[in-house]
């Protein structure tokens, strides 16, 4: 089994510039593929994910990408404090100080 290569999005939008320019230059895309040592189908799905990115929206995208599962995490740890306090508090004095507070805020 062939040894598997993990990229950084740096490397992968340097190999997308370098395939760009050697199919400028009227090699096929299978053939730049070939050069750039990776196969044809990963040159399309990298095309398809990066596109015309440069490489610091691409370490953006791929912090971003590392943030959202938190941030997930973080909303249903909220959600489910929220709930707690429902349970053991009437809902309609629990909604009465939501909609007071963010009166205040919003005056």
């Amino acid at each position: 089994m062939p040894k598997v290569r993990r990229y950084t999005p740096e490397q992968i939008i340097t190999k997308m510039r370098r395939a760009e320019m050697l199919q400028s230059q009227g090699m096929s895309v299978d053939a730049a593929a070939r050069t750039l040592e990776i196969a044809p189908q990963t040159y399309y799905r990298r095309r398809k994910e990066y596109g015309d990115m440069n490489t610091t929206q691409a370490r953006k995208l791929k912090d971003l990408e590392k943030k959202n599962p938190q941030l997930k995490r973080l909303s249903w740890f909220n959600l489910l404090k929220f709930s707690k306090l429902v349970k053991h508090y009437d809902w309609n004095i629990l909604w009465g100080q939501i909609t007071c507070r963010l009166n205040k805020a919003l005056c």
